[in-house]
């Protein structure tokens, strides 16, 4: 097991000087800061990820499901130390990019780890307003996959987010439900 610790860093760093091998770097990095935050190595936990996360924000190279799965590693190994202040803001930042880019079921999920991010912070009705709104998107994406022709009326949709990501995730739904419509 100590030798297996010894050899991720040093393929990690291999592959960061390939820069064809970029996505495989950035993986690797990635699965190594998860597999060091289970390790207990929570300094070379969040070092990794949060190099992952920086690459994959490049302007010029932007990687949103690189991003993604660097803030999904940064939030389990900041939950997993206790740090639910540190854990909440990769699963906001995760639940942004989330309302965008993945299937409504993953970002109601998504909704849900916010919601106990606040519960562990204390903040009771956060997480409630959190886990009510990821309770309804849940539904609605299983009505979606259901056999019969579905008519939504929505009032407040996502009514526990600011108005920003109200907009954003509100566009997402109604965008998922015209595209599976269509099917």
């Amino acid at each position: 097991r100590g030798k297996a610790l010894a050899t991720i860093p040093q393929s990690v760093a291999l592959l960061k000087d390939l820069p064809h091998e970029r996505h495989g770097w950035l993986i690797s990095t990635i699965q190594m800061g998860i597999y060091q935050s289970l390790s207990g190595n929570v300094e070379t936990a969040f070092t990794a990820l949060k190099e992952a996360l920086a690459l994959s924000r490049r302007d010029n190279q932007r990687d949103i499901h690189i991003e993604m799965l660097a803030l999904n590693g940064l939030s389990l190994a900041a939950s997993r130390q206790g740090l639910y202040q540190e854990a909440l803001q990769s699963d906001l930042q995760l639940l942004a990019l989330a309302k965008e880019h993945m299937p409504l079921s993953d970002a109601a999920t998504i909704m849900a780890n916010v919601g106990t991010a606040y519960a562990n912070l204390g903040e009771k009705e956060l997480a409630l307003a959190y886990h009510t709104e990821a309770l309804r998107i849940r539904r609605i994406a299983d009505l979606l996959d259901g056999p019969r022709p579905v008519l939504f009326l929505f009032d407040e949709l996502l009514s526990g987010t600011n108005s920003k990501d109200r907009r954003v995730a509100s566009e997402g739904v109604v965008r998922t439900m015209l595209e599976r419509s269509e099917e």
